[in-house]
């Protein structure tokens, strides 16, 4: 946890059903209840998260054949297709800021709507490789063939993508790299 946060009350549940020996089917189940944090501010509340993924074991090693995370503000699936991901879910900004901005300063996002999203993903030395991306919501729809997306602070992600939507929300989608005051809030 970060620092002056403290758990003060919630429940981790795991459940992993697997094969006896070195080969078979496994499944994997894991969940919290609502967390309660204690920070400067009082008492937060975290709601629940569940975790499931499936896979097979191969000669002792677990092999991933999907898995989804779950949260109020949206859902992640996730299948490998050789030597890429493919990623695809929908996300709510507006209810993973008011989850965030119980512990950090941020500026509410400009995303004013759920967004769906699907790629094929890879990681590649320092680098997230997206191919194939697409983000779509009621005032913003981004489109990649290939997008390379740099882990840490400081990068740049390199690639061509278009970009539709409101001014709002572009700009949140370009702050982590771009400040675009210049963008007009009445454009489109």
């Amino acid at each position: 946890l970060a620092s002056g946060v403290s758990l003060s009350s919630g429940q981790l549940t795991v459940s992993l059903k697997a094969p006896g020996g070195a080969a078979g089917h496994w499944d994997l189940s894991a969940g919290t209840s609502e967390l309660q944090l204690q920070n400067s501010a009082g008492r937060q509340l975290v709601p629940s998260l569940k975790l499931v993924a499936a896979g097979m074991l191969a000669d002792g090693a677990p092999r991933l054949e999907t898995a989804r995370l779950t949260a109020p503000c949206g859902s992640l699936d996730c299948q490998p297709q050789q030597e890429l991901w493919k990623v695809a879910g929908t996300l709510d900004p507006q209810q993973l800021w008011q989850l965030l901005s119980q512990f950090s300063d941020l500026p509410a996002p400009g995303l004013k709507s759920a967004l769906k999203f699907e790629t094929l993903a890879a990681v590649e030395g320092a680098d997230l490789l997206l191919t194939a991306l697409t983000v779509t919501s009621a005032d913003l729809r981004c489109t990649s063939s290939a997008l390379k997306i740099p882990f840490g602070s400081g990068g740049i992600p390199s690639g061509v993508m278009e970009l539709q939507g409101t001014a709002a929300a572009m700009k949140t989608l370009a702050a982590p790299w771009h400040d675009a005051w210049w963008l007009s809030e009445k454009a489109m």
